[in-house]
């Protein structure tokens, strides 16, 4: 059995163009959307879409301009067809696309895909994508895997470090992000109140890491029972970690490597004095370095 990354590990305009033949190849249909590419591709839609300035122009490069898909969306939304929908107008149009579609919880790309009208009309009239689904009798999708506070917190700093910068609402539905925008509203109201979740925690994790005297690894600490030794946590707590990467500027301290400007570049945070060493967590012992760099160091301390 062969195993394949189901993420591309290479974003140059090379690789994606690839990409965007492998999966024509893949689809039998006989124009190549967004939402057809997107459920065979290791590259999201969007990512071709900023990469080329269009997902026509991508097409194109790629020598695909066949299977462009006739342009009507824009007639359609000028016209506004789905205004003069009624209700039960809405609902069997649900029901169509649905038994067009063939598939369990119908998702809006599909509807958009194959209606005169768009999703948007439907979640306006309904209150939402789900409650017109509800009133048409079909399946709700299955719900999204439930995040963590803390898988949230950990999407959140490897974008600040993608990005240089904090991430924005929009940027949370696309690579690199792994948690998408709606997790974070539902969880505390707003993206905004979920960035200053992430910030207090990160304070959190200053103080608390000030606060704690660290032991060194291999010491015994007090009235301990024989054979007993503290050792030092080995994870680096997330605000430790963002405190870190900040004063590093997201670059690799050794060769200057950051995703910023290299989408492959994963950084870390690395021990100077490793803790087998007795090295601790405090943040003048830790430094960023990239893959490359981490793993020529090894064990060693520098």
């Amino acid at each position: 059995m062969k195993f394949e990354l189901s993420r591309l590990t290479d974003y140059s305009s090379e690789a994606i163009i690839s990409e965007l033949q492998r999966v024509a190849a893949i689809v039998q249909a006989a124009y190549l959307s967004k939402a057809l590419f997107d459920e065979h591709s290791r590259v999201h839609s969007a990512t071709v879409v900023r990469r080329f300035h269009g997902w026509e122009n991508a097409l194109t490069q790629a020598g695909l301009s066949q299977r462009i898909q006739p342009v009507n969306i824009t007639e359609k939304m000028r016209n506004q067809l789905g205004k003069g929908f009624s209700e039960p107008d809405l609902i069997l149009e649900l029901q169509r696309v649905s038994a067009l579609v063939g598939v369990g919880g119908l998702k809006t790309q599909d509807f958009n895909e194959h209606s005169s009208i768009d999703a948007a009309i439907v979640r306006r009239r309904f209150g939402s994508w789900n409650k017109g689904l509800k009133a048409a009798g079909l399946a709700v999708p299955a719900r999204a895997r439930r995040y963590t506070d803390e898988d949230c917190f950990e999407n959140i700093l490897n974008l600040w470090m993608h990005f240089g910068r904090s991430p924005h609402f929009r940027e949370m539905d696309v690579p690199p992000s792994t948690v998408g925008g709606t997790a974070y509203v539902k969880r505390w109201g707003t993206f905004n109140k979920a960035l200053l979740a992430f910030i207090a925690q990160t304070d959190a994790d200053i103080e608390s890491s000030v606060s704690v005297p660290l032991v060194e690894a291999g010491s015994m600490p007090p009235r301990a029972e024989v054979g007993v030794v503290l050792r030092v946590k080995r994870d680096v707590p997330l605000g430790v970690r963002f405190t870190v990467l900040k004063r590093d500027r997201y670059k690799c301290v050794l060769c200057g490597a950051s995703p910023t400007t290299d989408v492959t570049c994963n950084l870390h945070v690395d021990h100077i004095v490793s803790l087998a060493q007795g090295g601790g967590n405090e943040i003048t012992n830790l430094r960023t370095l990239c893959d490359s760099c981490n793993l020529g160091k090894g064990a060693r301390s520098e």
